[in-house]
C-alpha cells in the first residue's frame, strides 16, 4: 500500500478536499510527531480499518480523521483562549 504523505500543517488545506472515495487519516508517532495520510477506501469504516493496520501500535498509532482532529484542535484552543482570559480578568 502506498498512500500519499502530509506534514501536519496541511490540515487546513486536506478538510476541504473531496476527492471521492479519499479520507486523511492522522498518525502520530512515538515521539509525538504527526502527519496525515491519505487513504483510499469507498467507506469511512473501511478507510478507518486501514488506518487501524497500517503501522504497528509500536511504530506508529492512528489518531483520528482530518475533520475530527482539527475539531479537537479548535475547542483545545477555545477553551485555552477562555483560561487566558479568565487570568486576565483576574488580574
Amino acid at each position: 500500500m502506498n498512500n500519499s504523505q502530509y506534514p501536519i500543517e496541511f490540515a487546513n488545506k486536506l478538510i476541504g478536499n473531496k476527492k471521492p472515495n479519499t479520507h486523511y487519516a492522522v498518525f502520530i508517532d512515538y515521539s509525538g510527531d504527526e502527519h496525515i495520510e491519505e487513504l483510499n477506501a469507498p467507506t469511512i469504516s473501511q478507510a478507518e480499518e486501514i488506518a487501524m493496520t497500517i503501522y504497528t501500535p509500536d511504530d506508529m498509532e492512528f489518531v483520528s480523521f482530518i475533520d475530527e482532529y482539527v475539531s479537537d484542535r479548535i475547542y483545545t484552543l477555545n477553551n485555552t483562549l477562555q483560561s487566558l482570559q479568565a487570568v486576565v480578568e483576574v488580574v
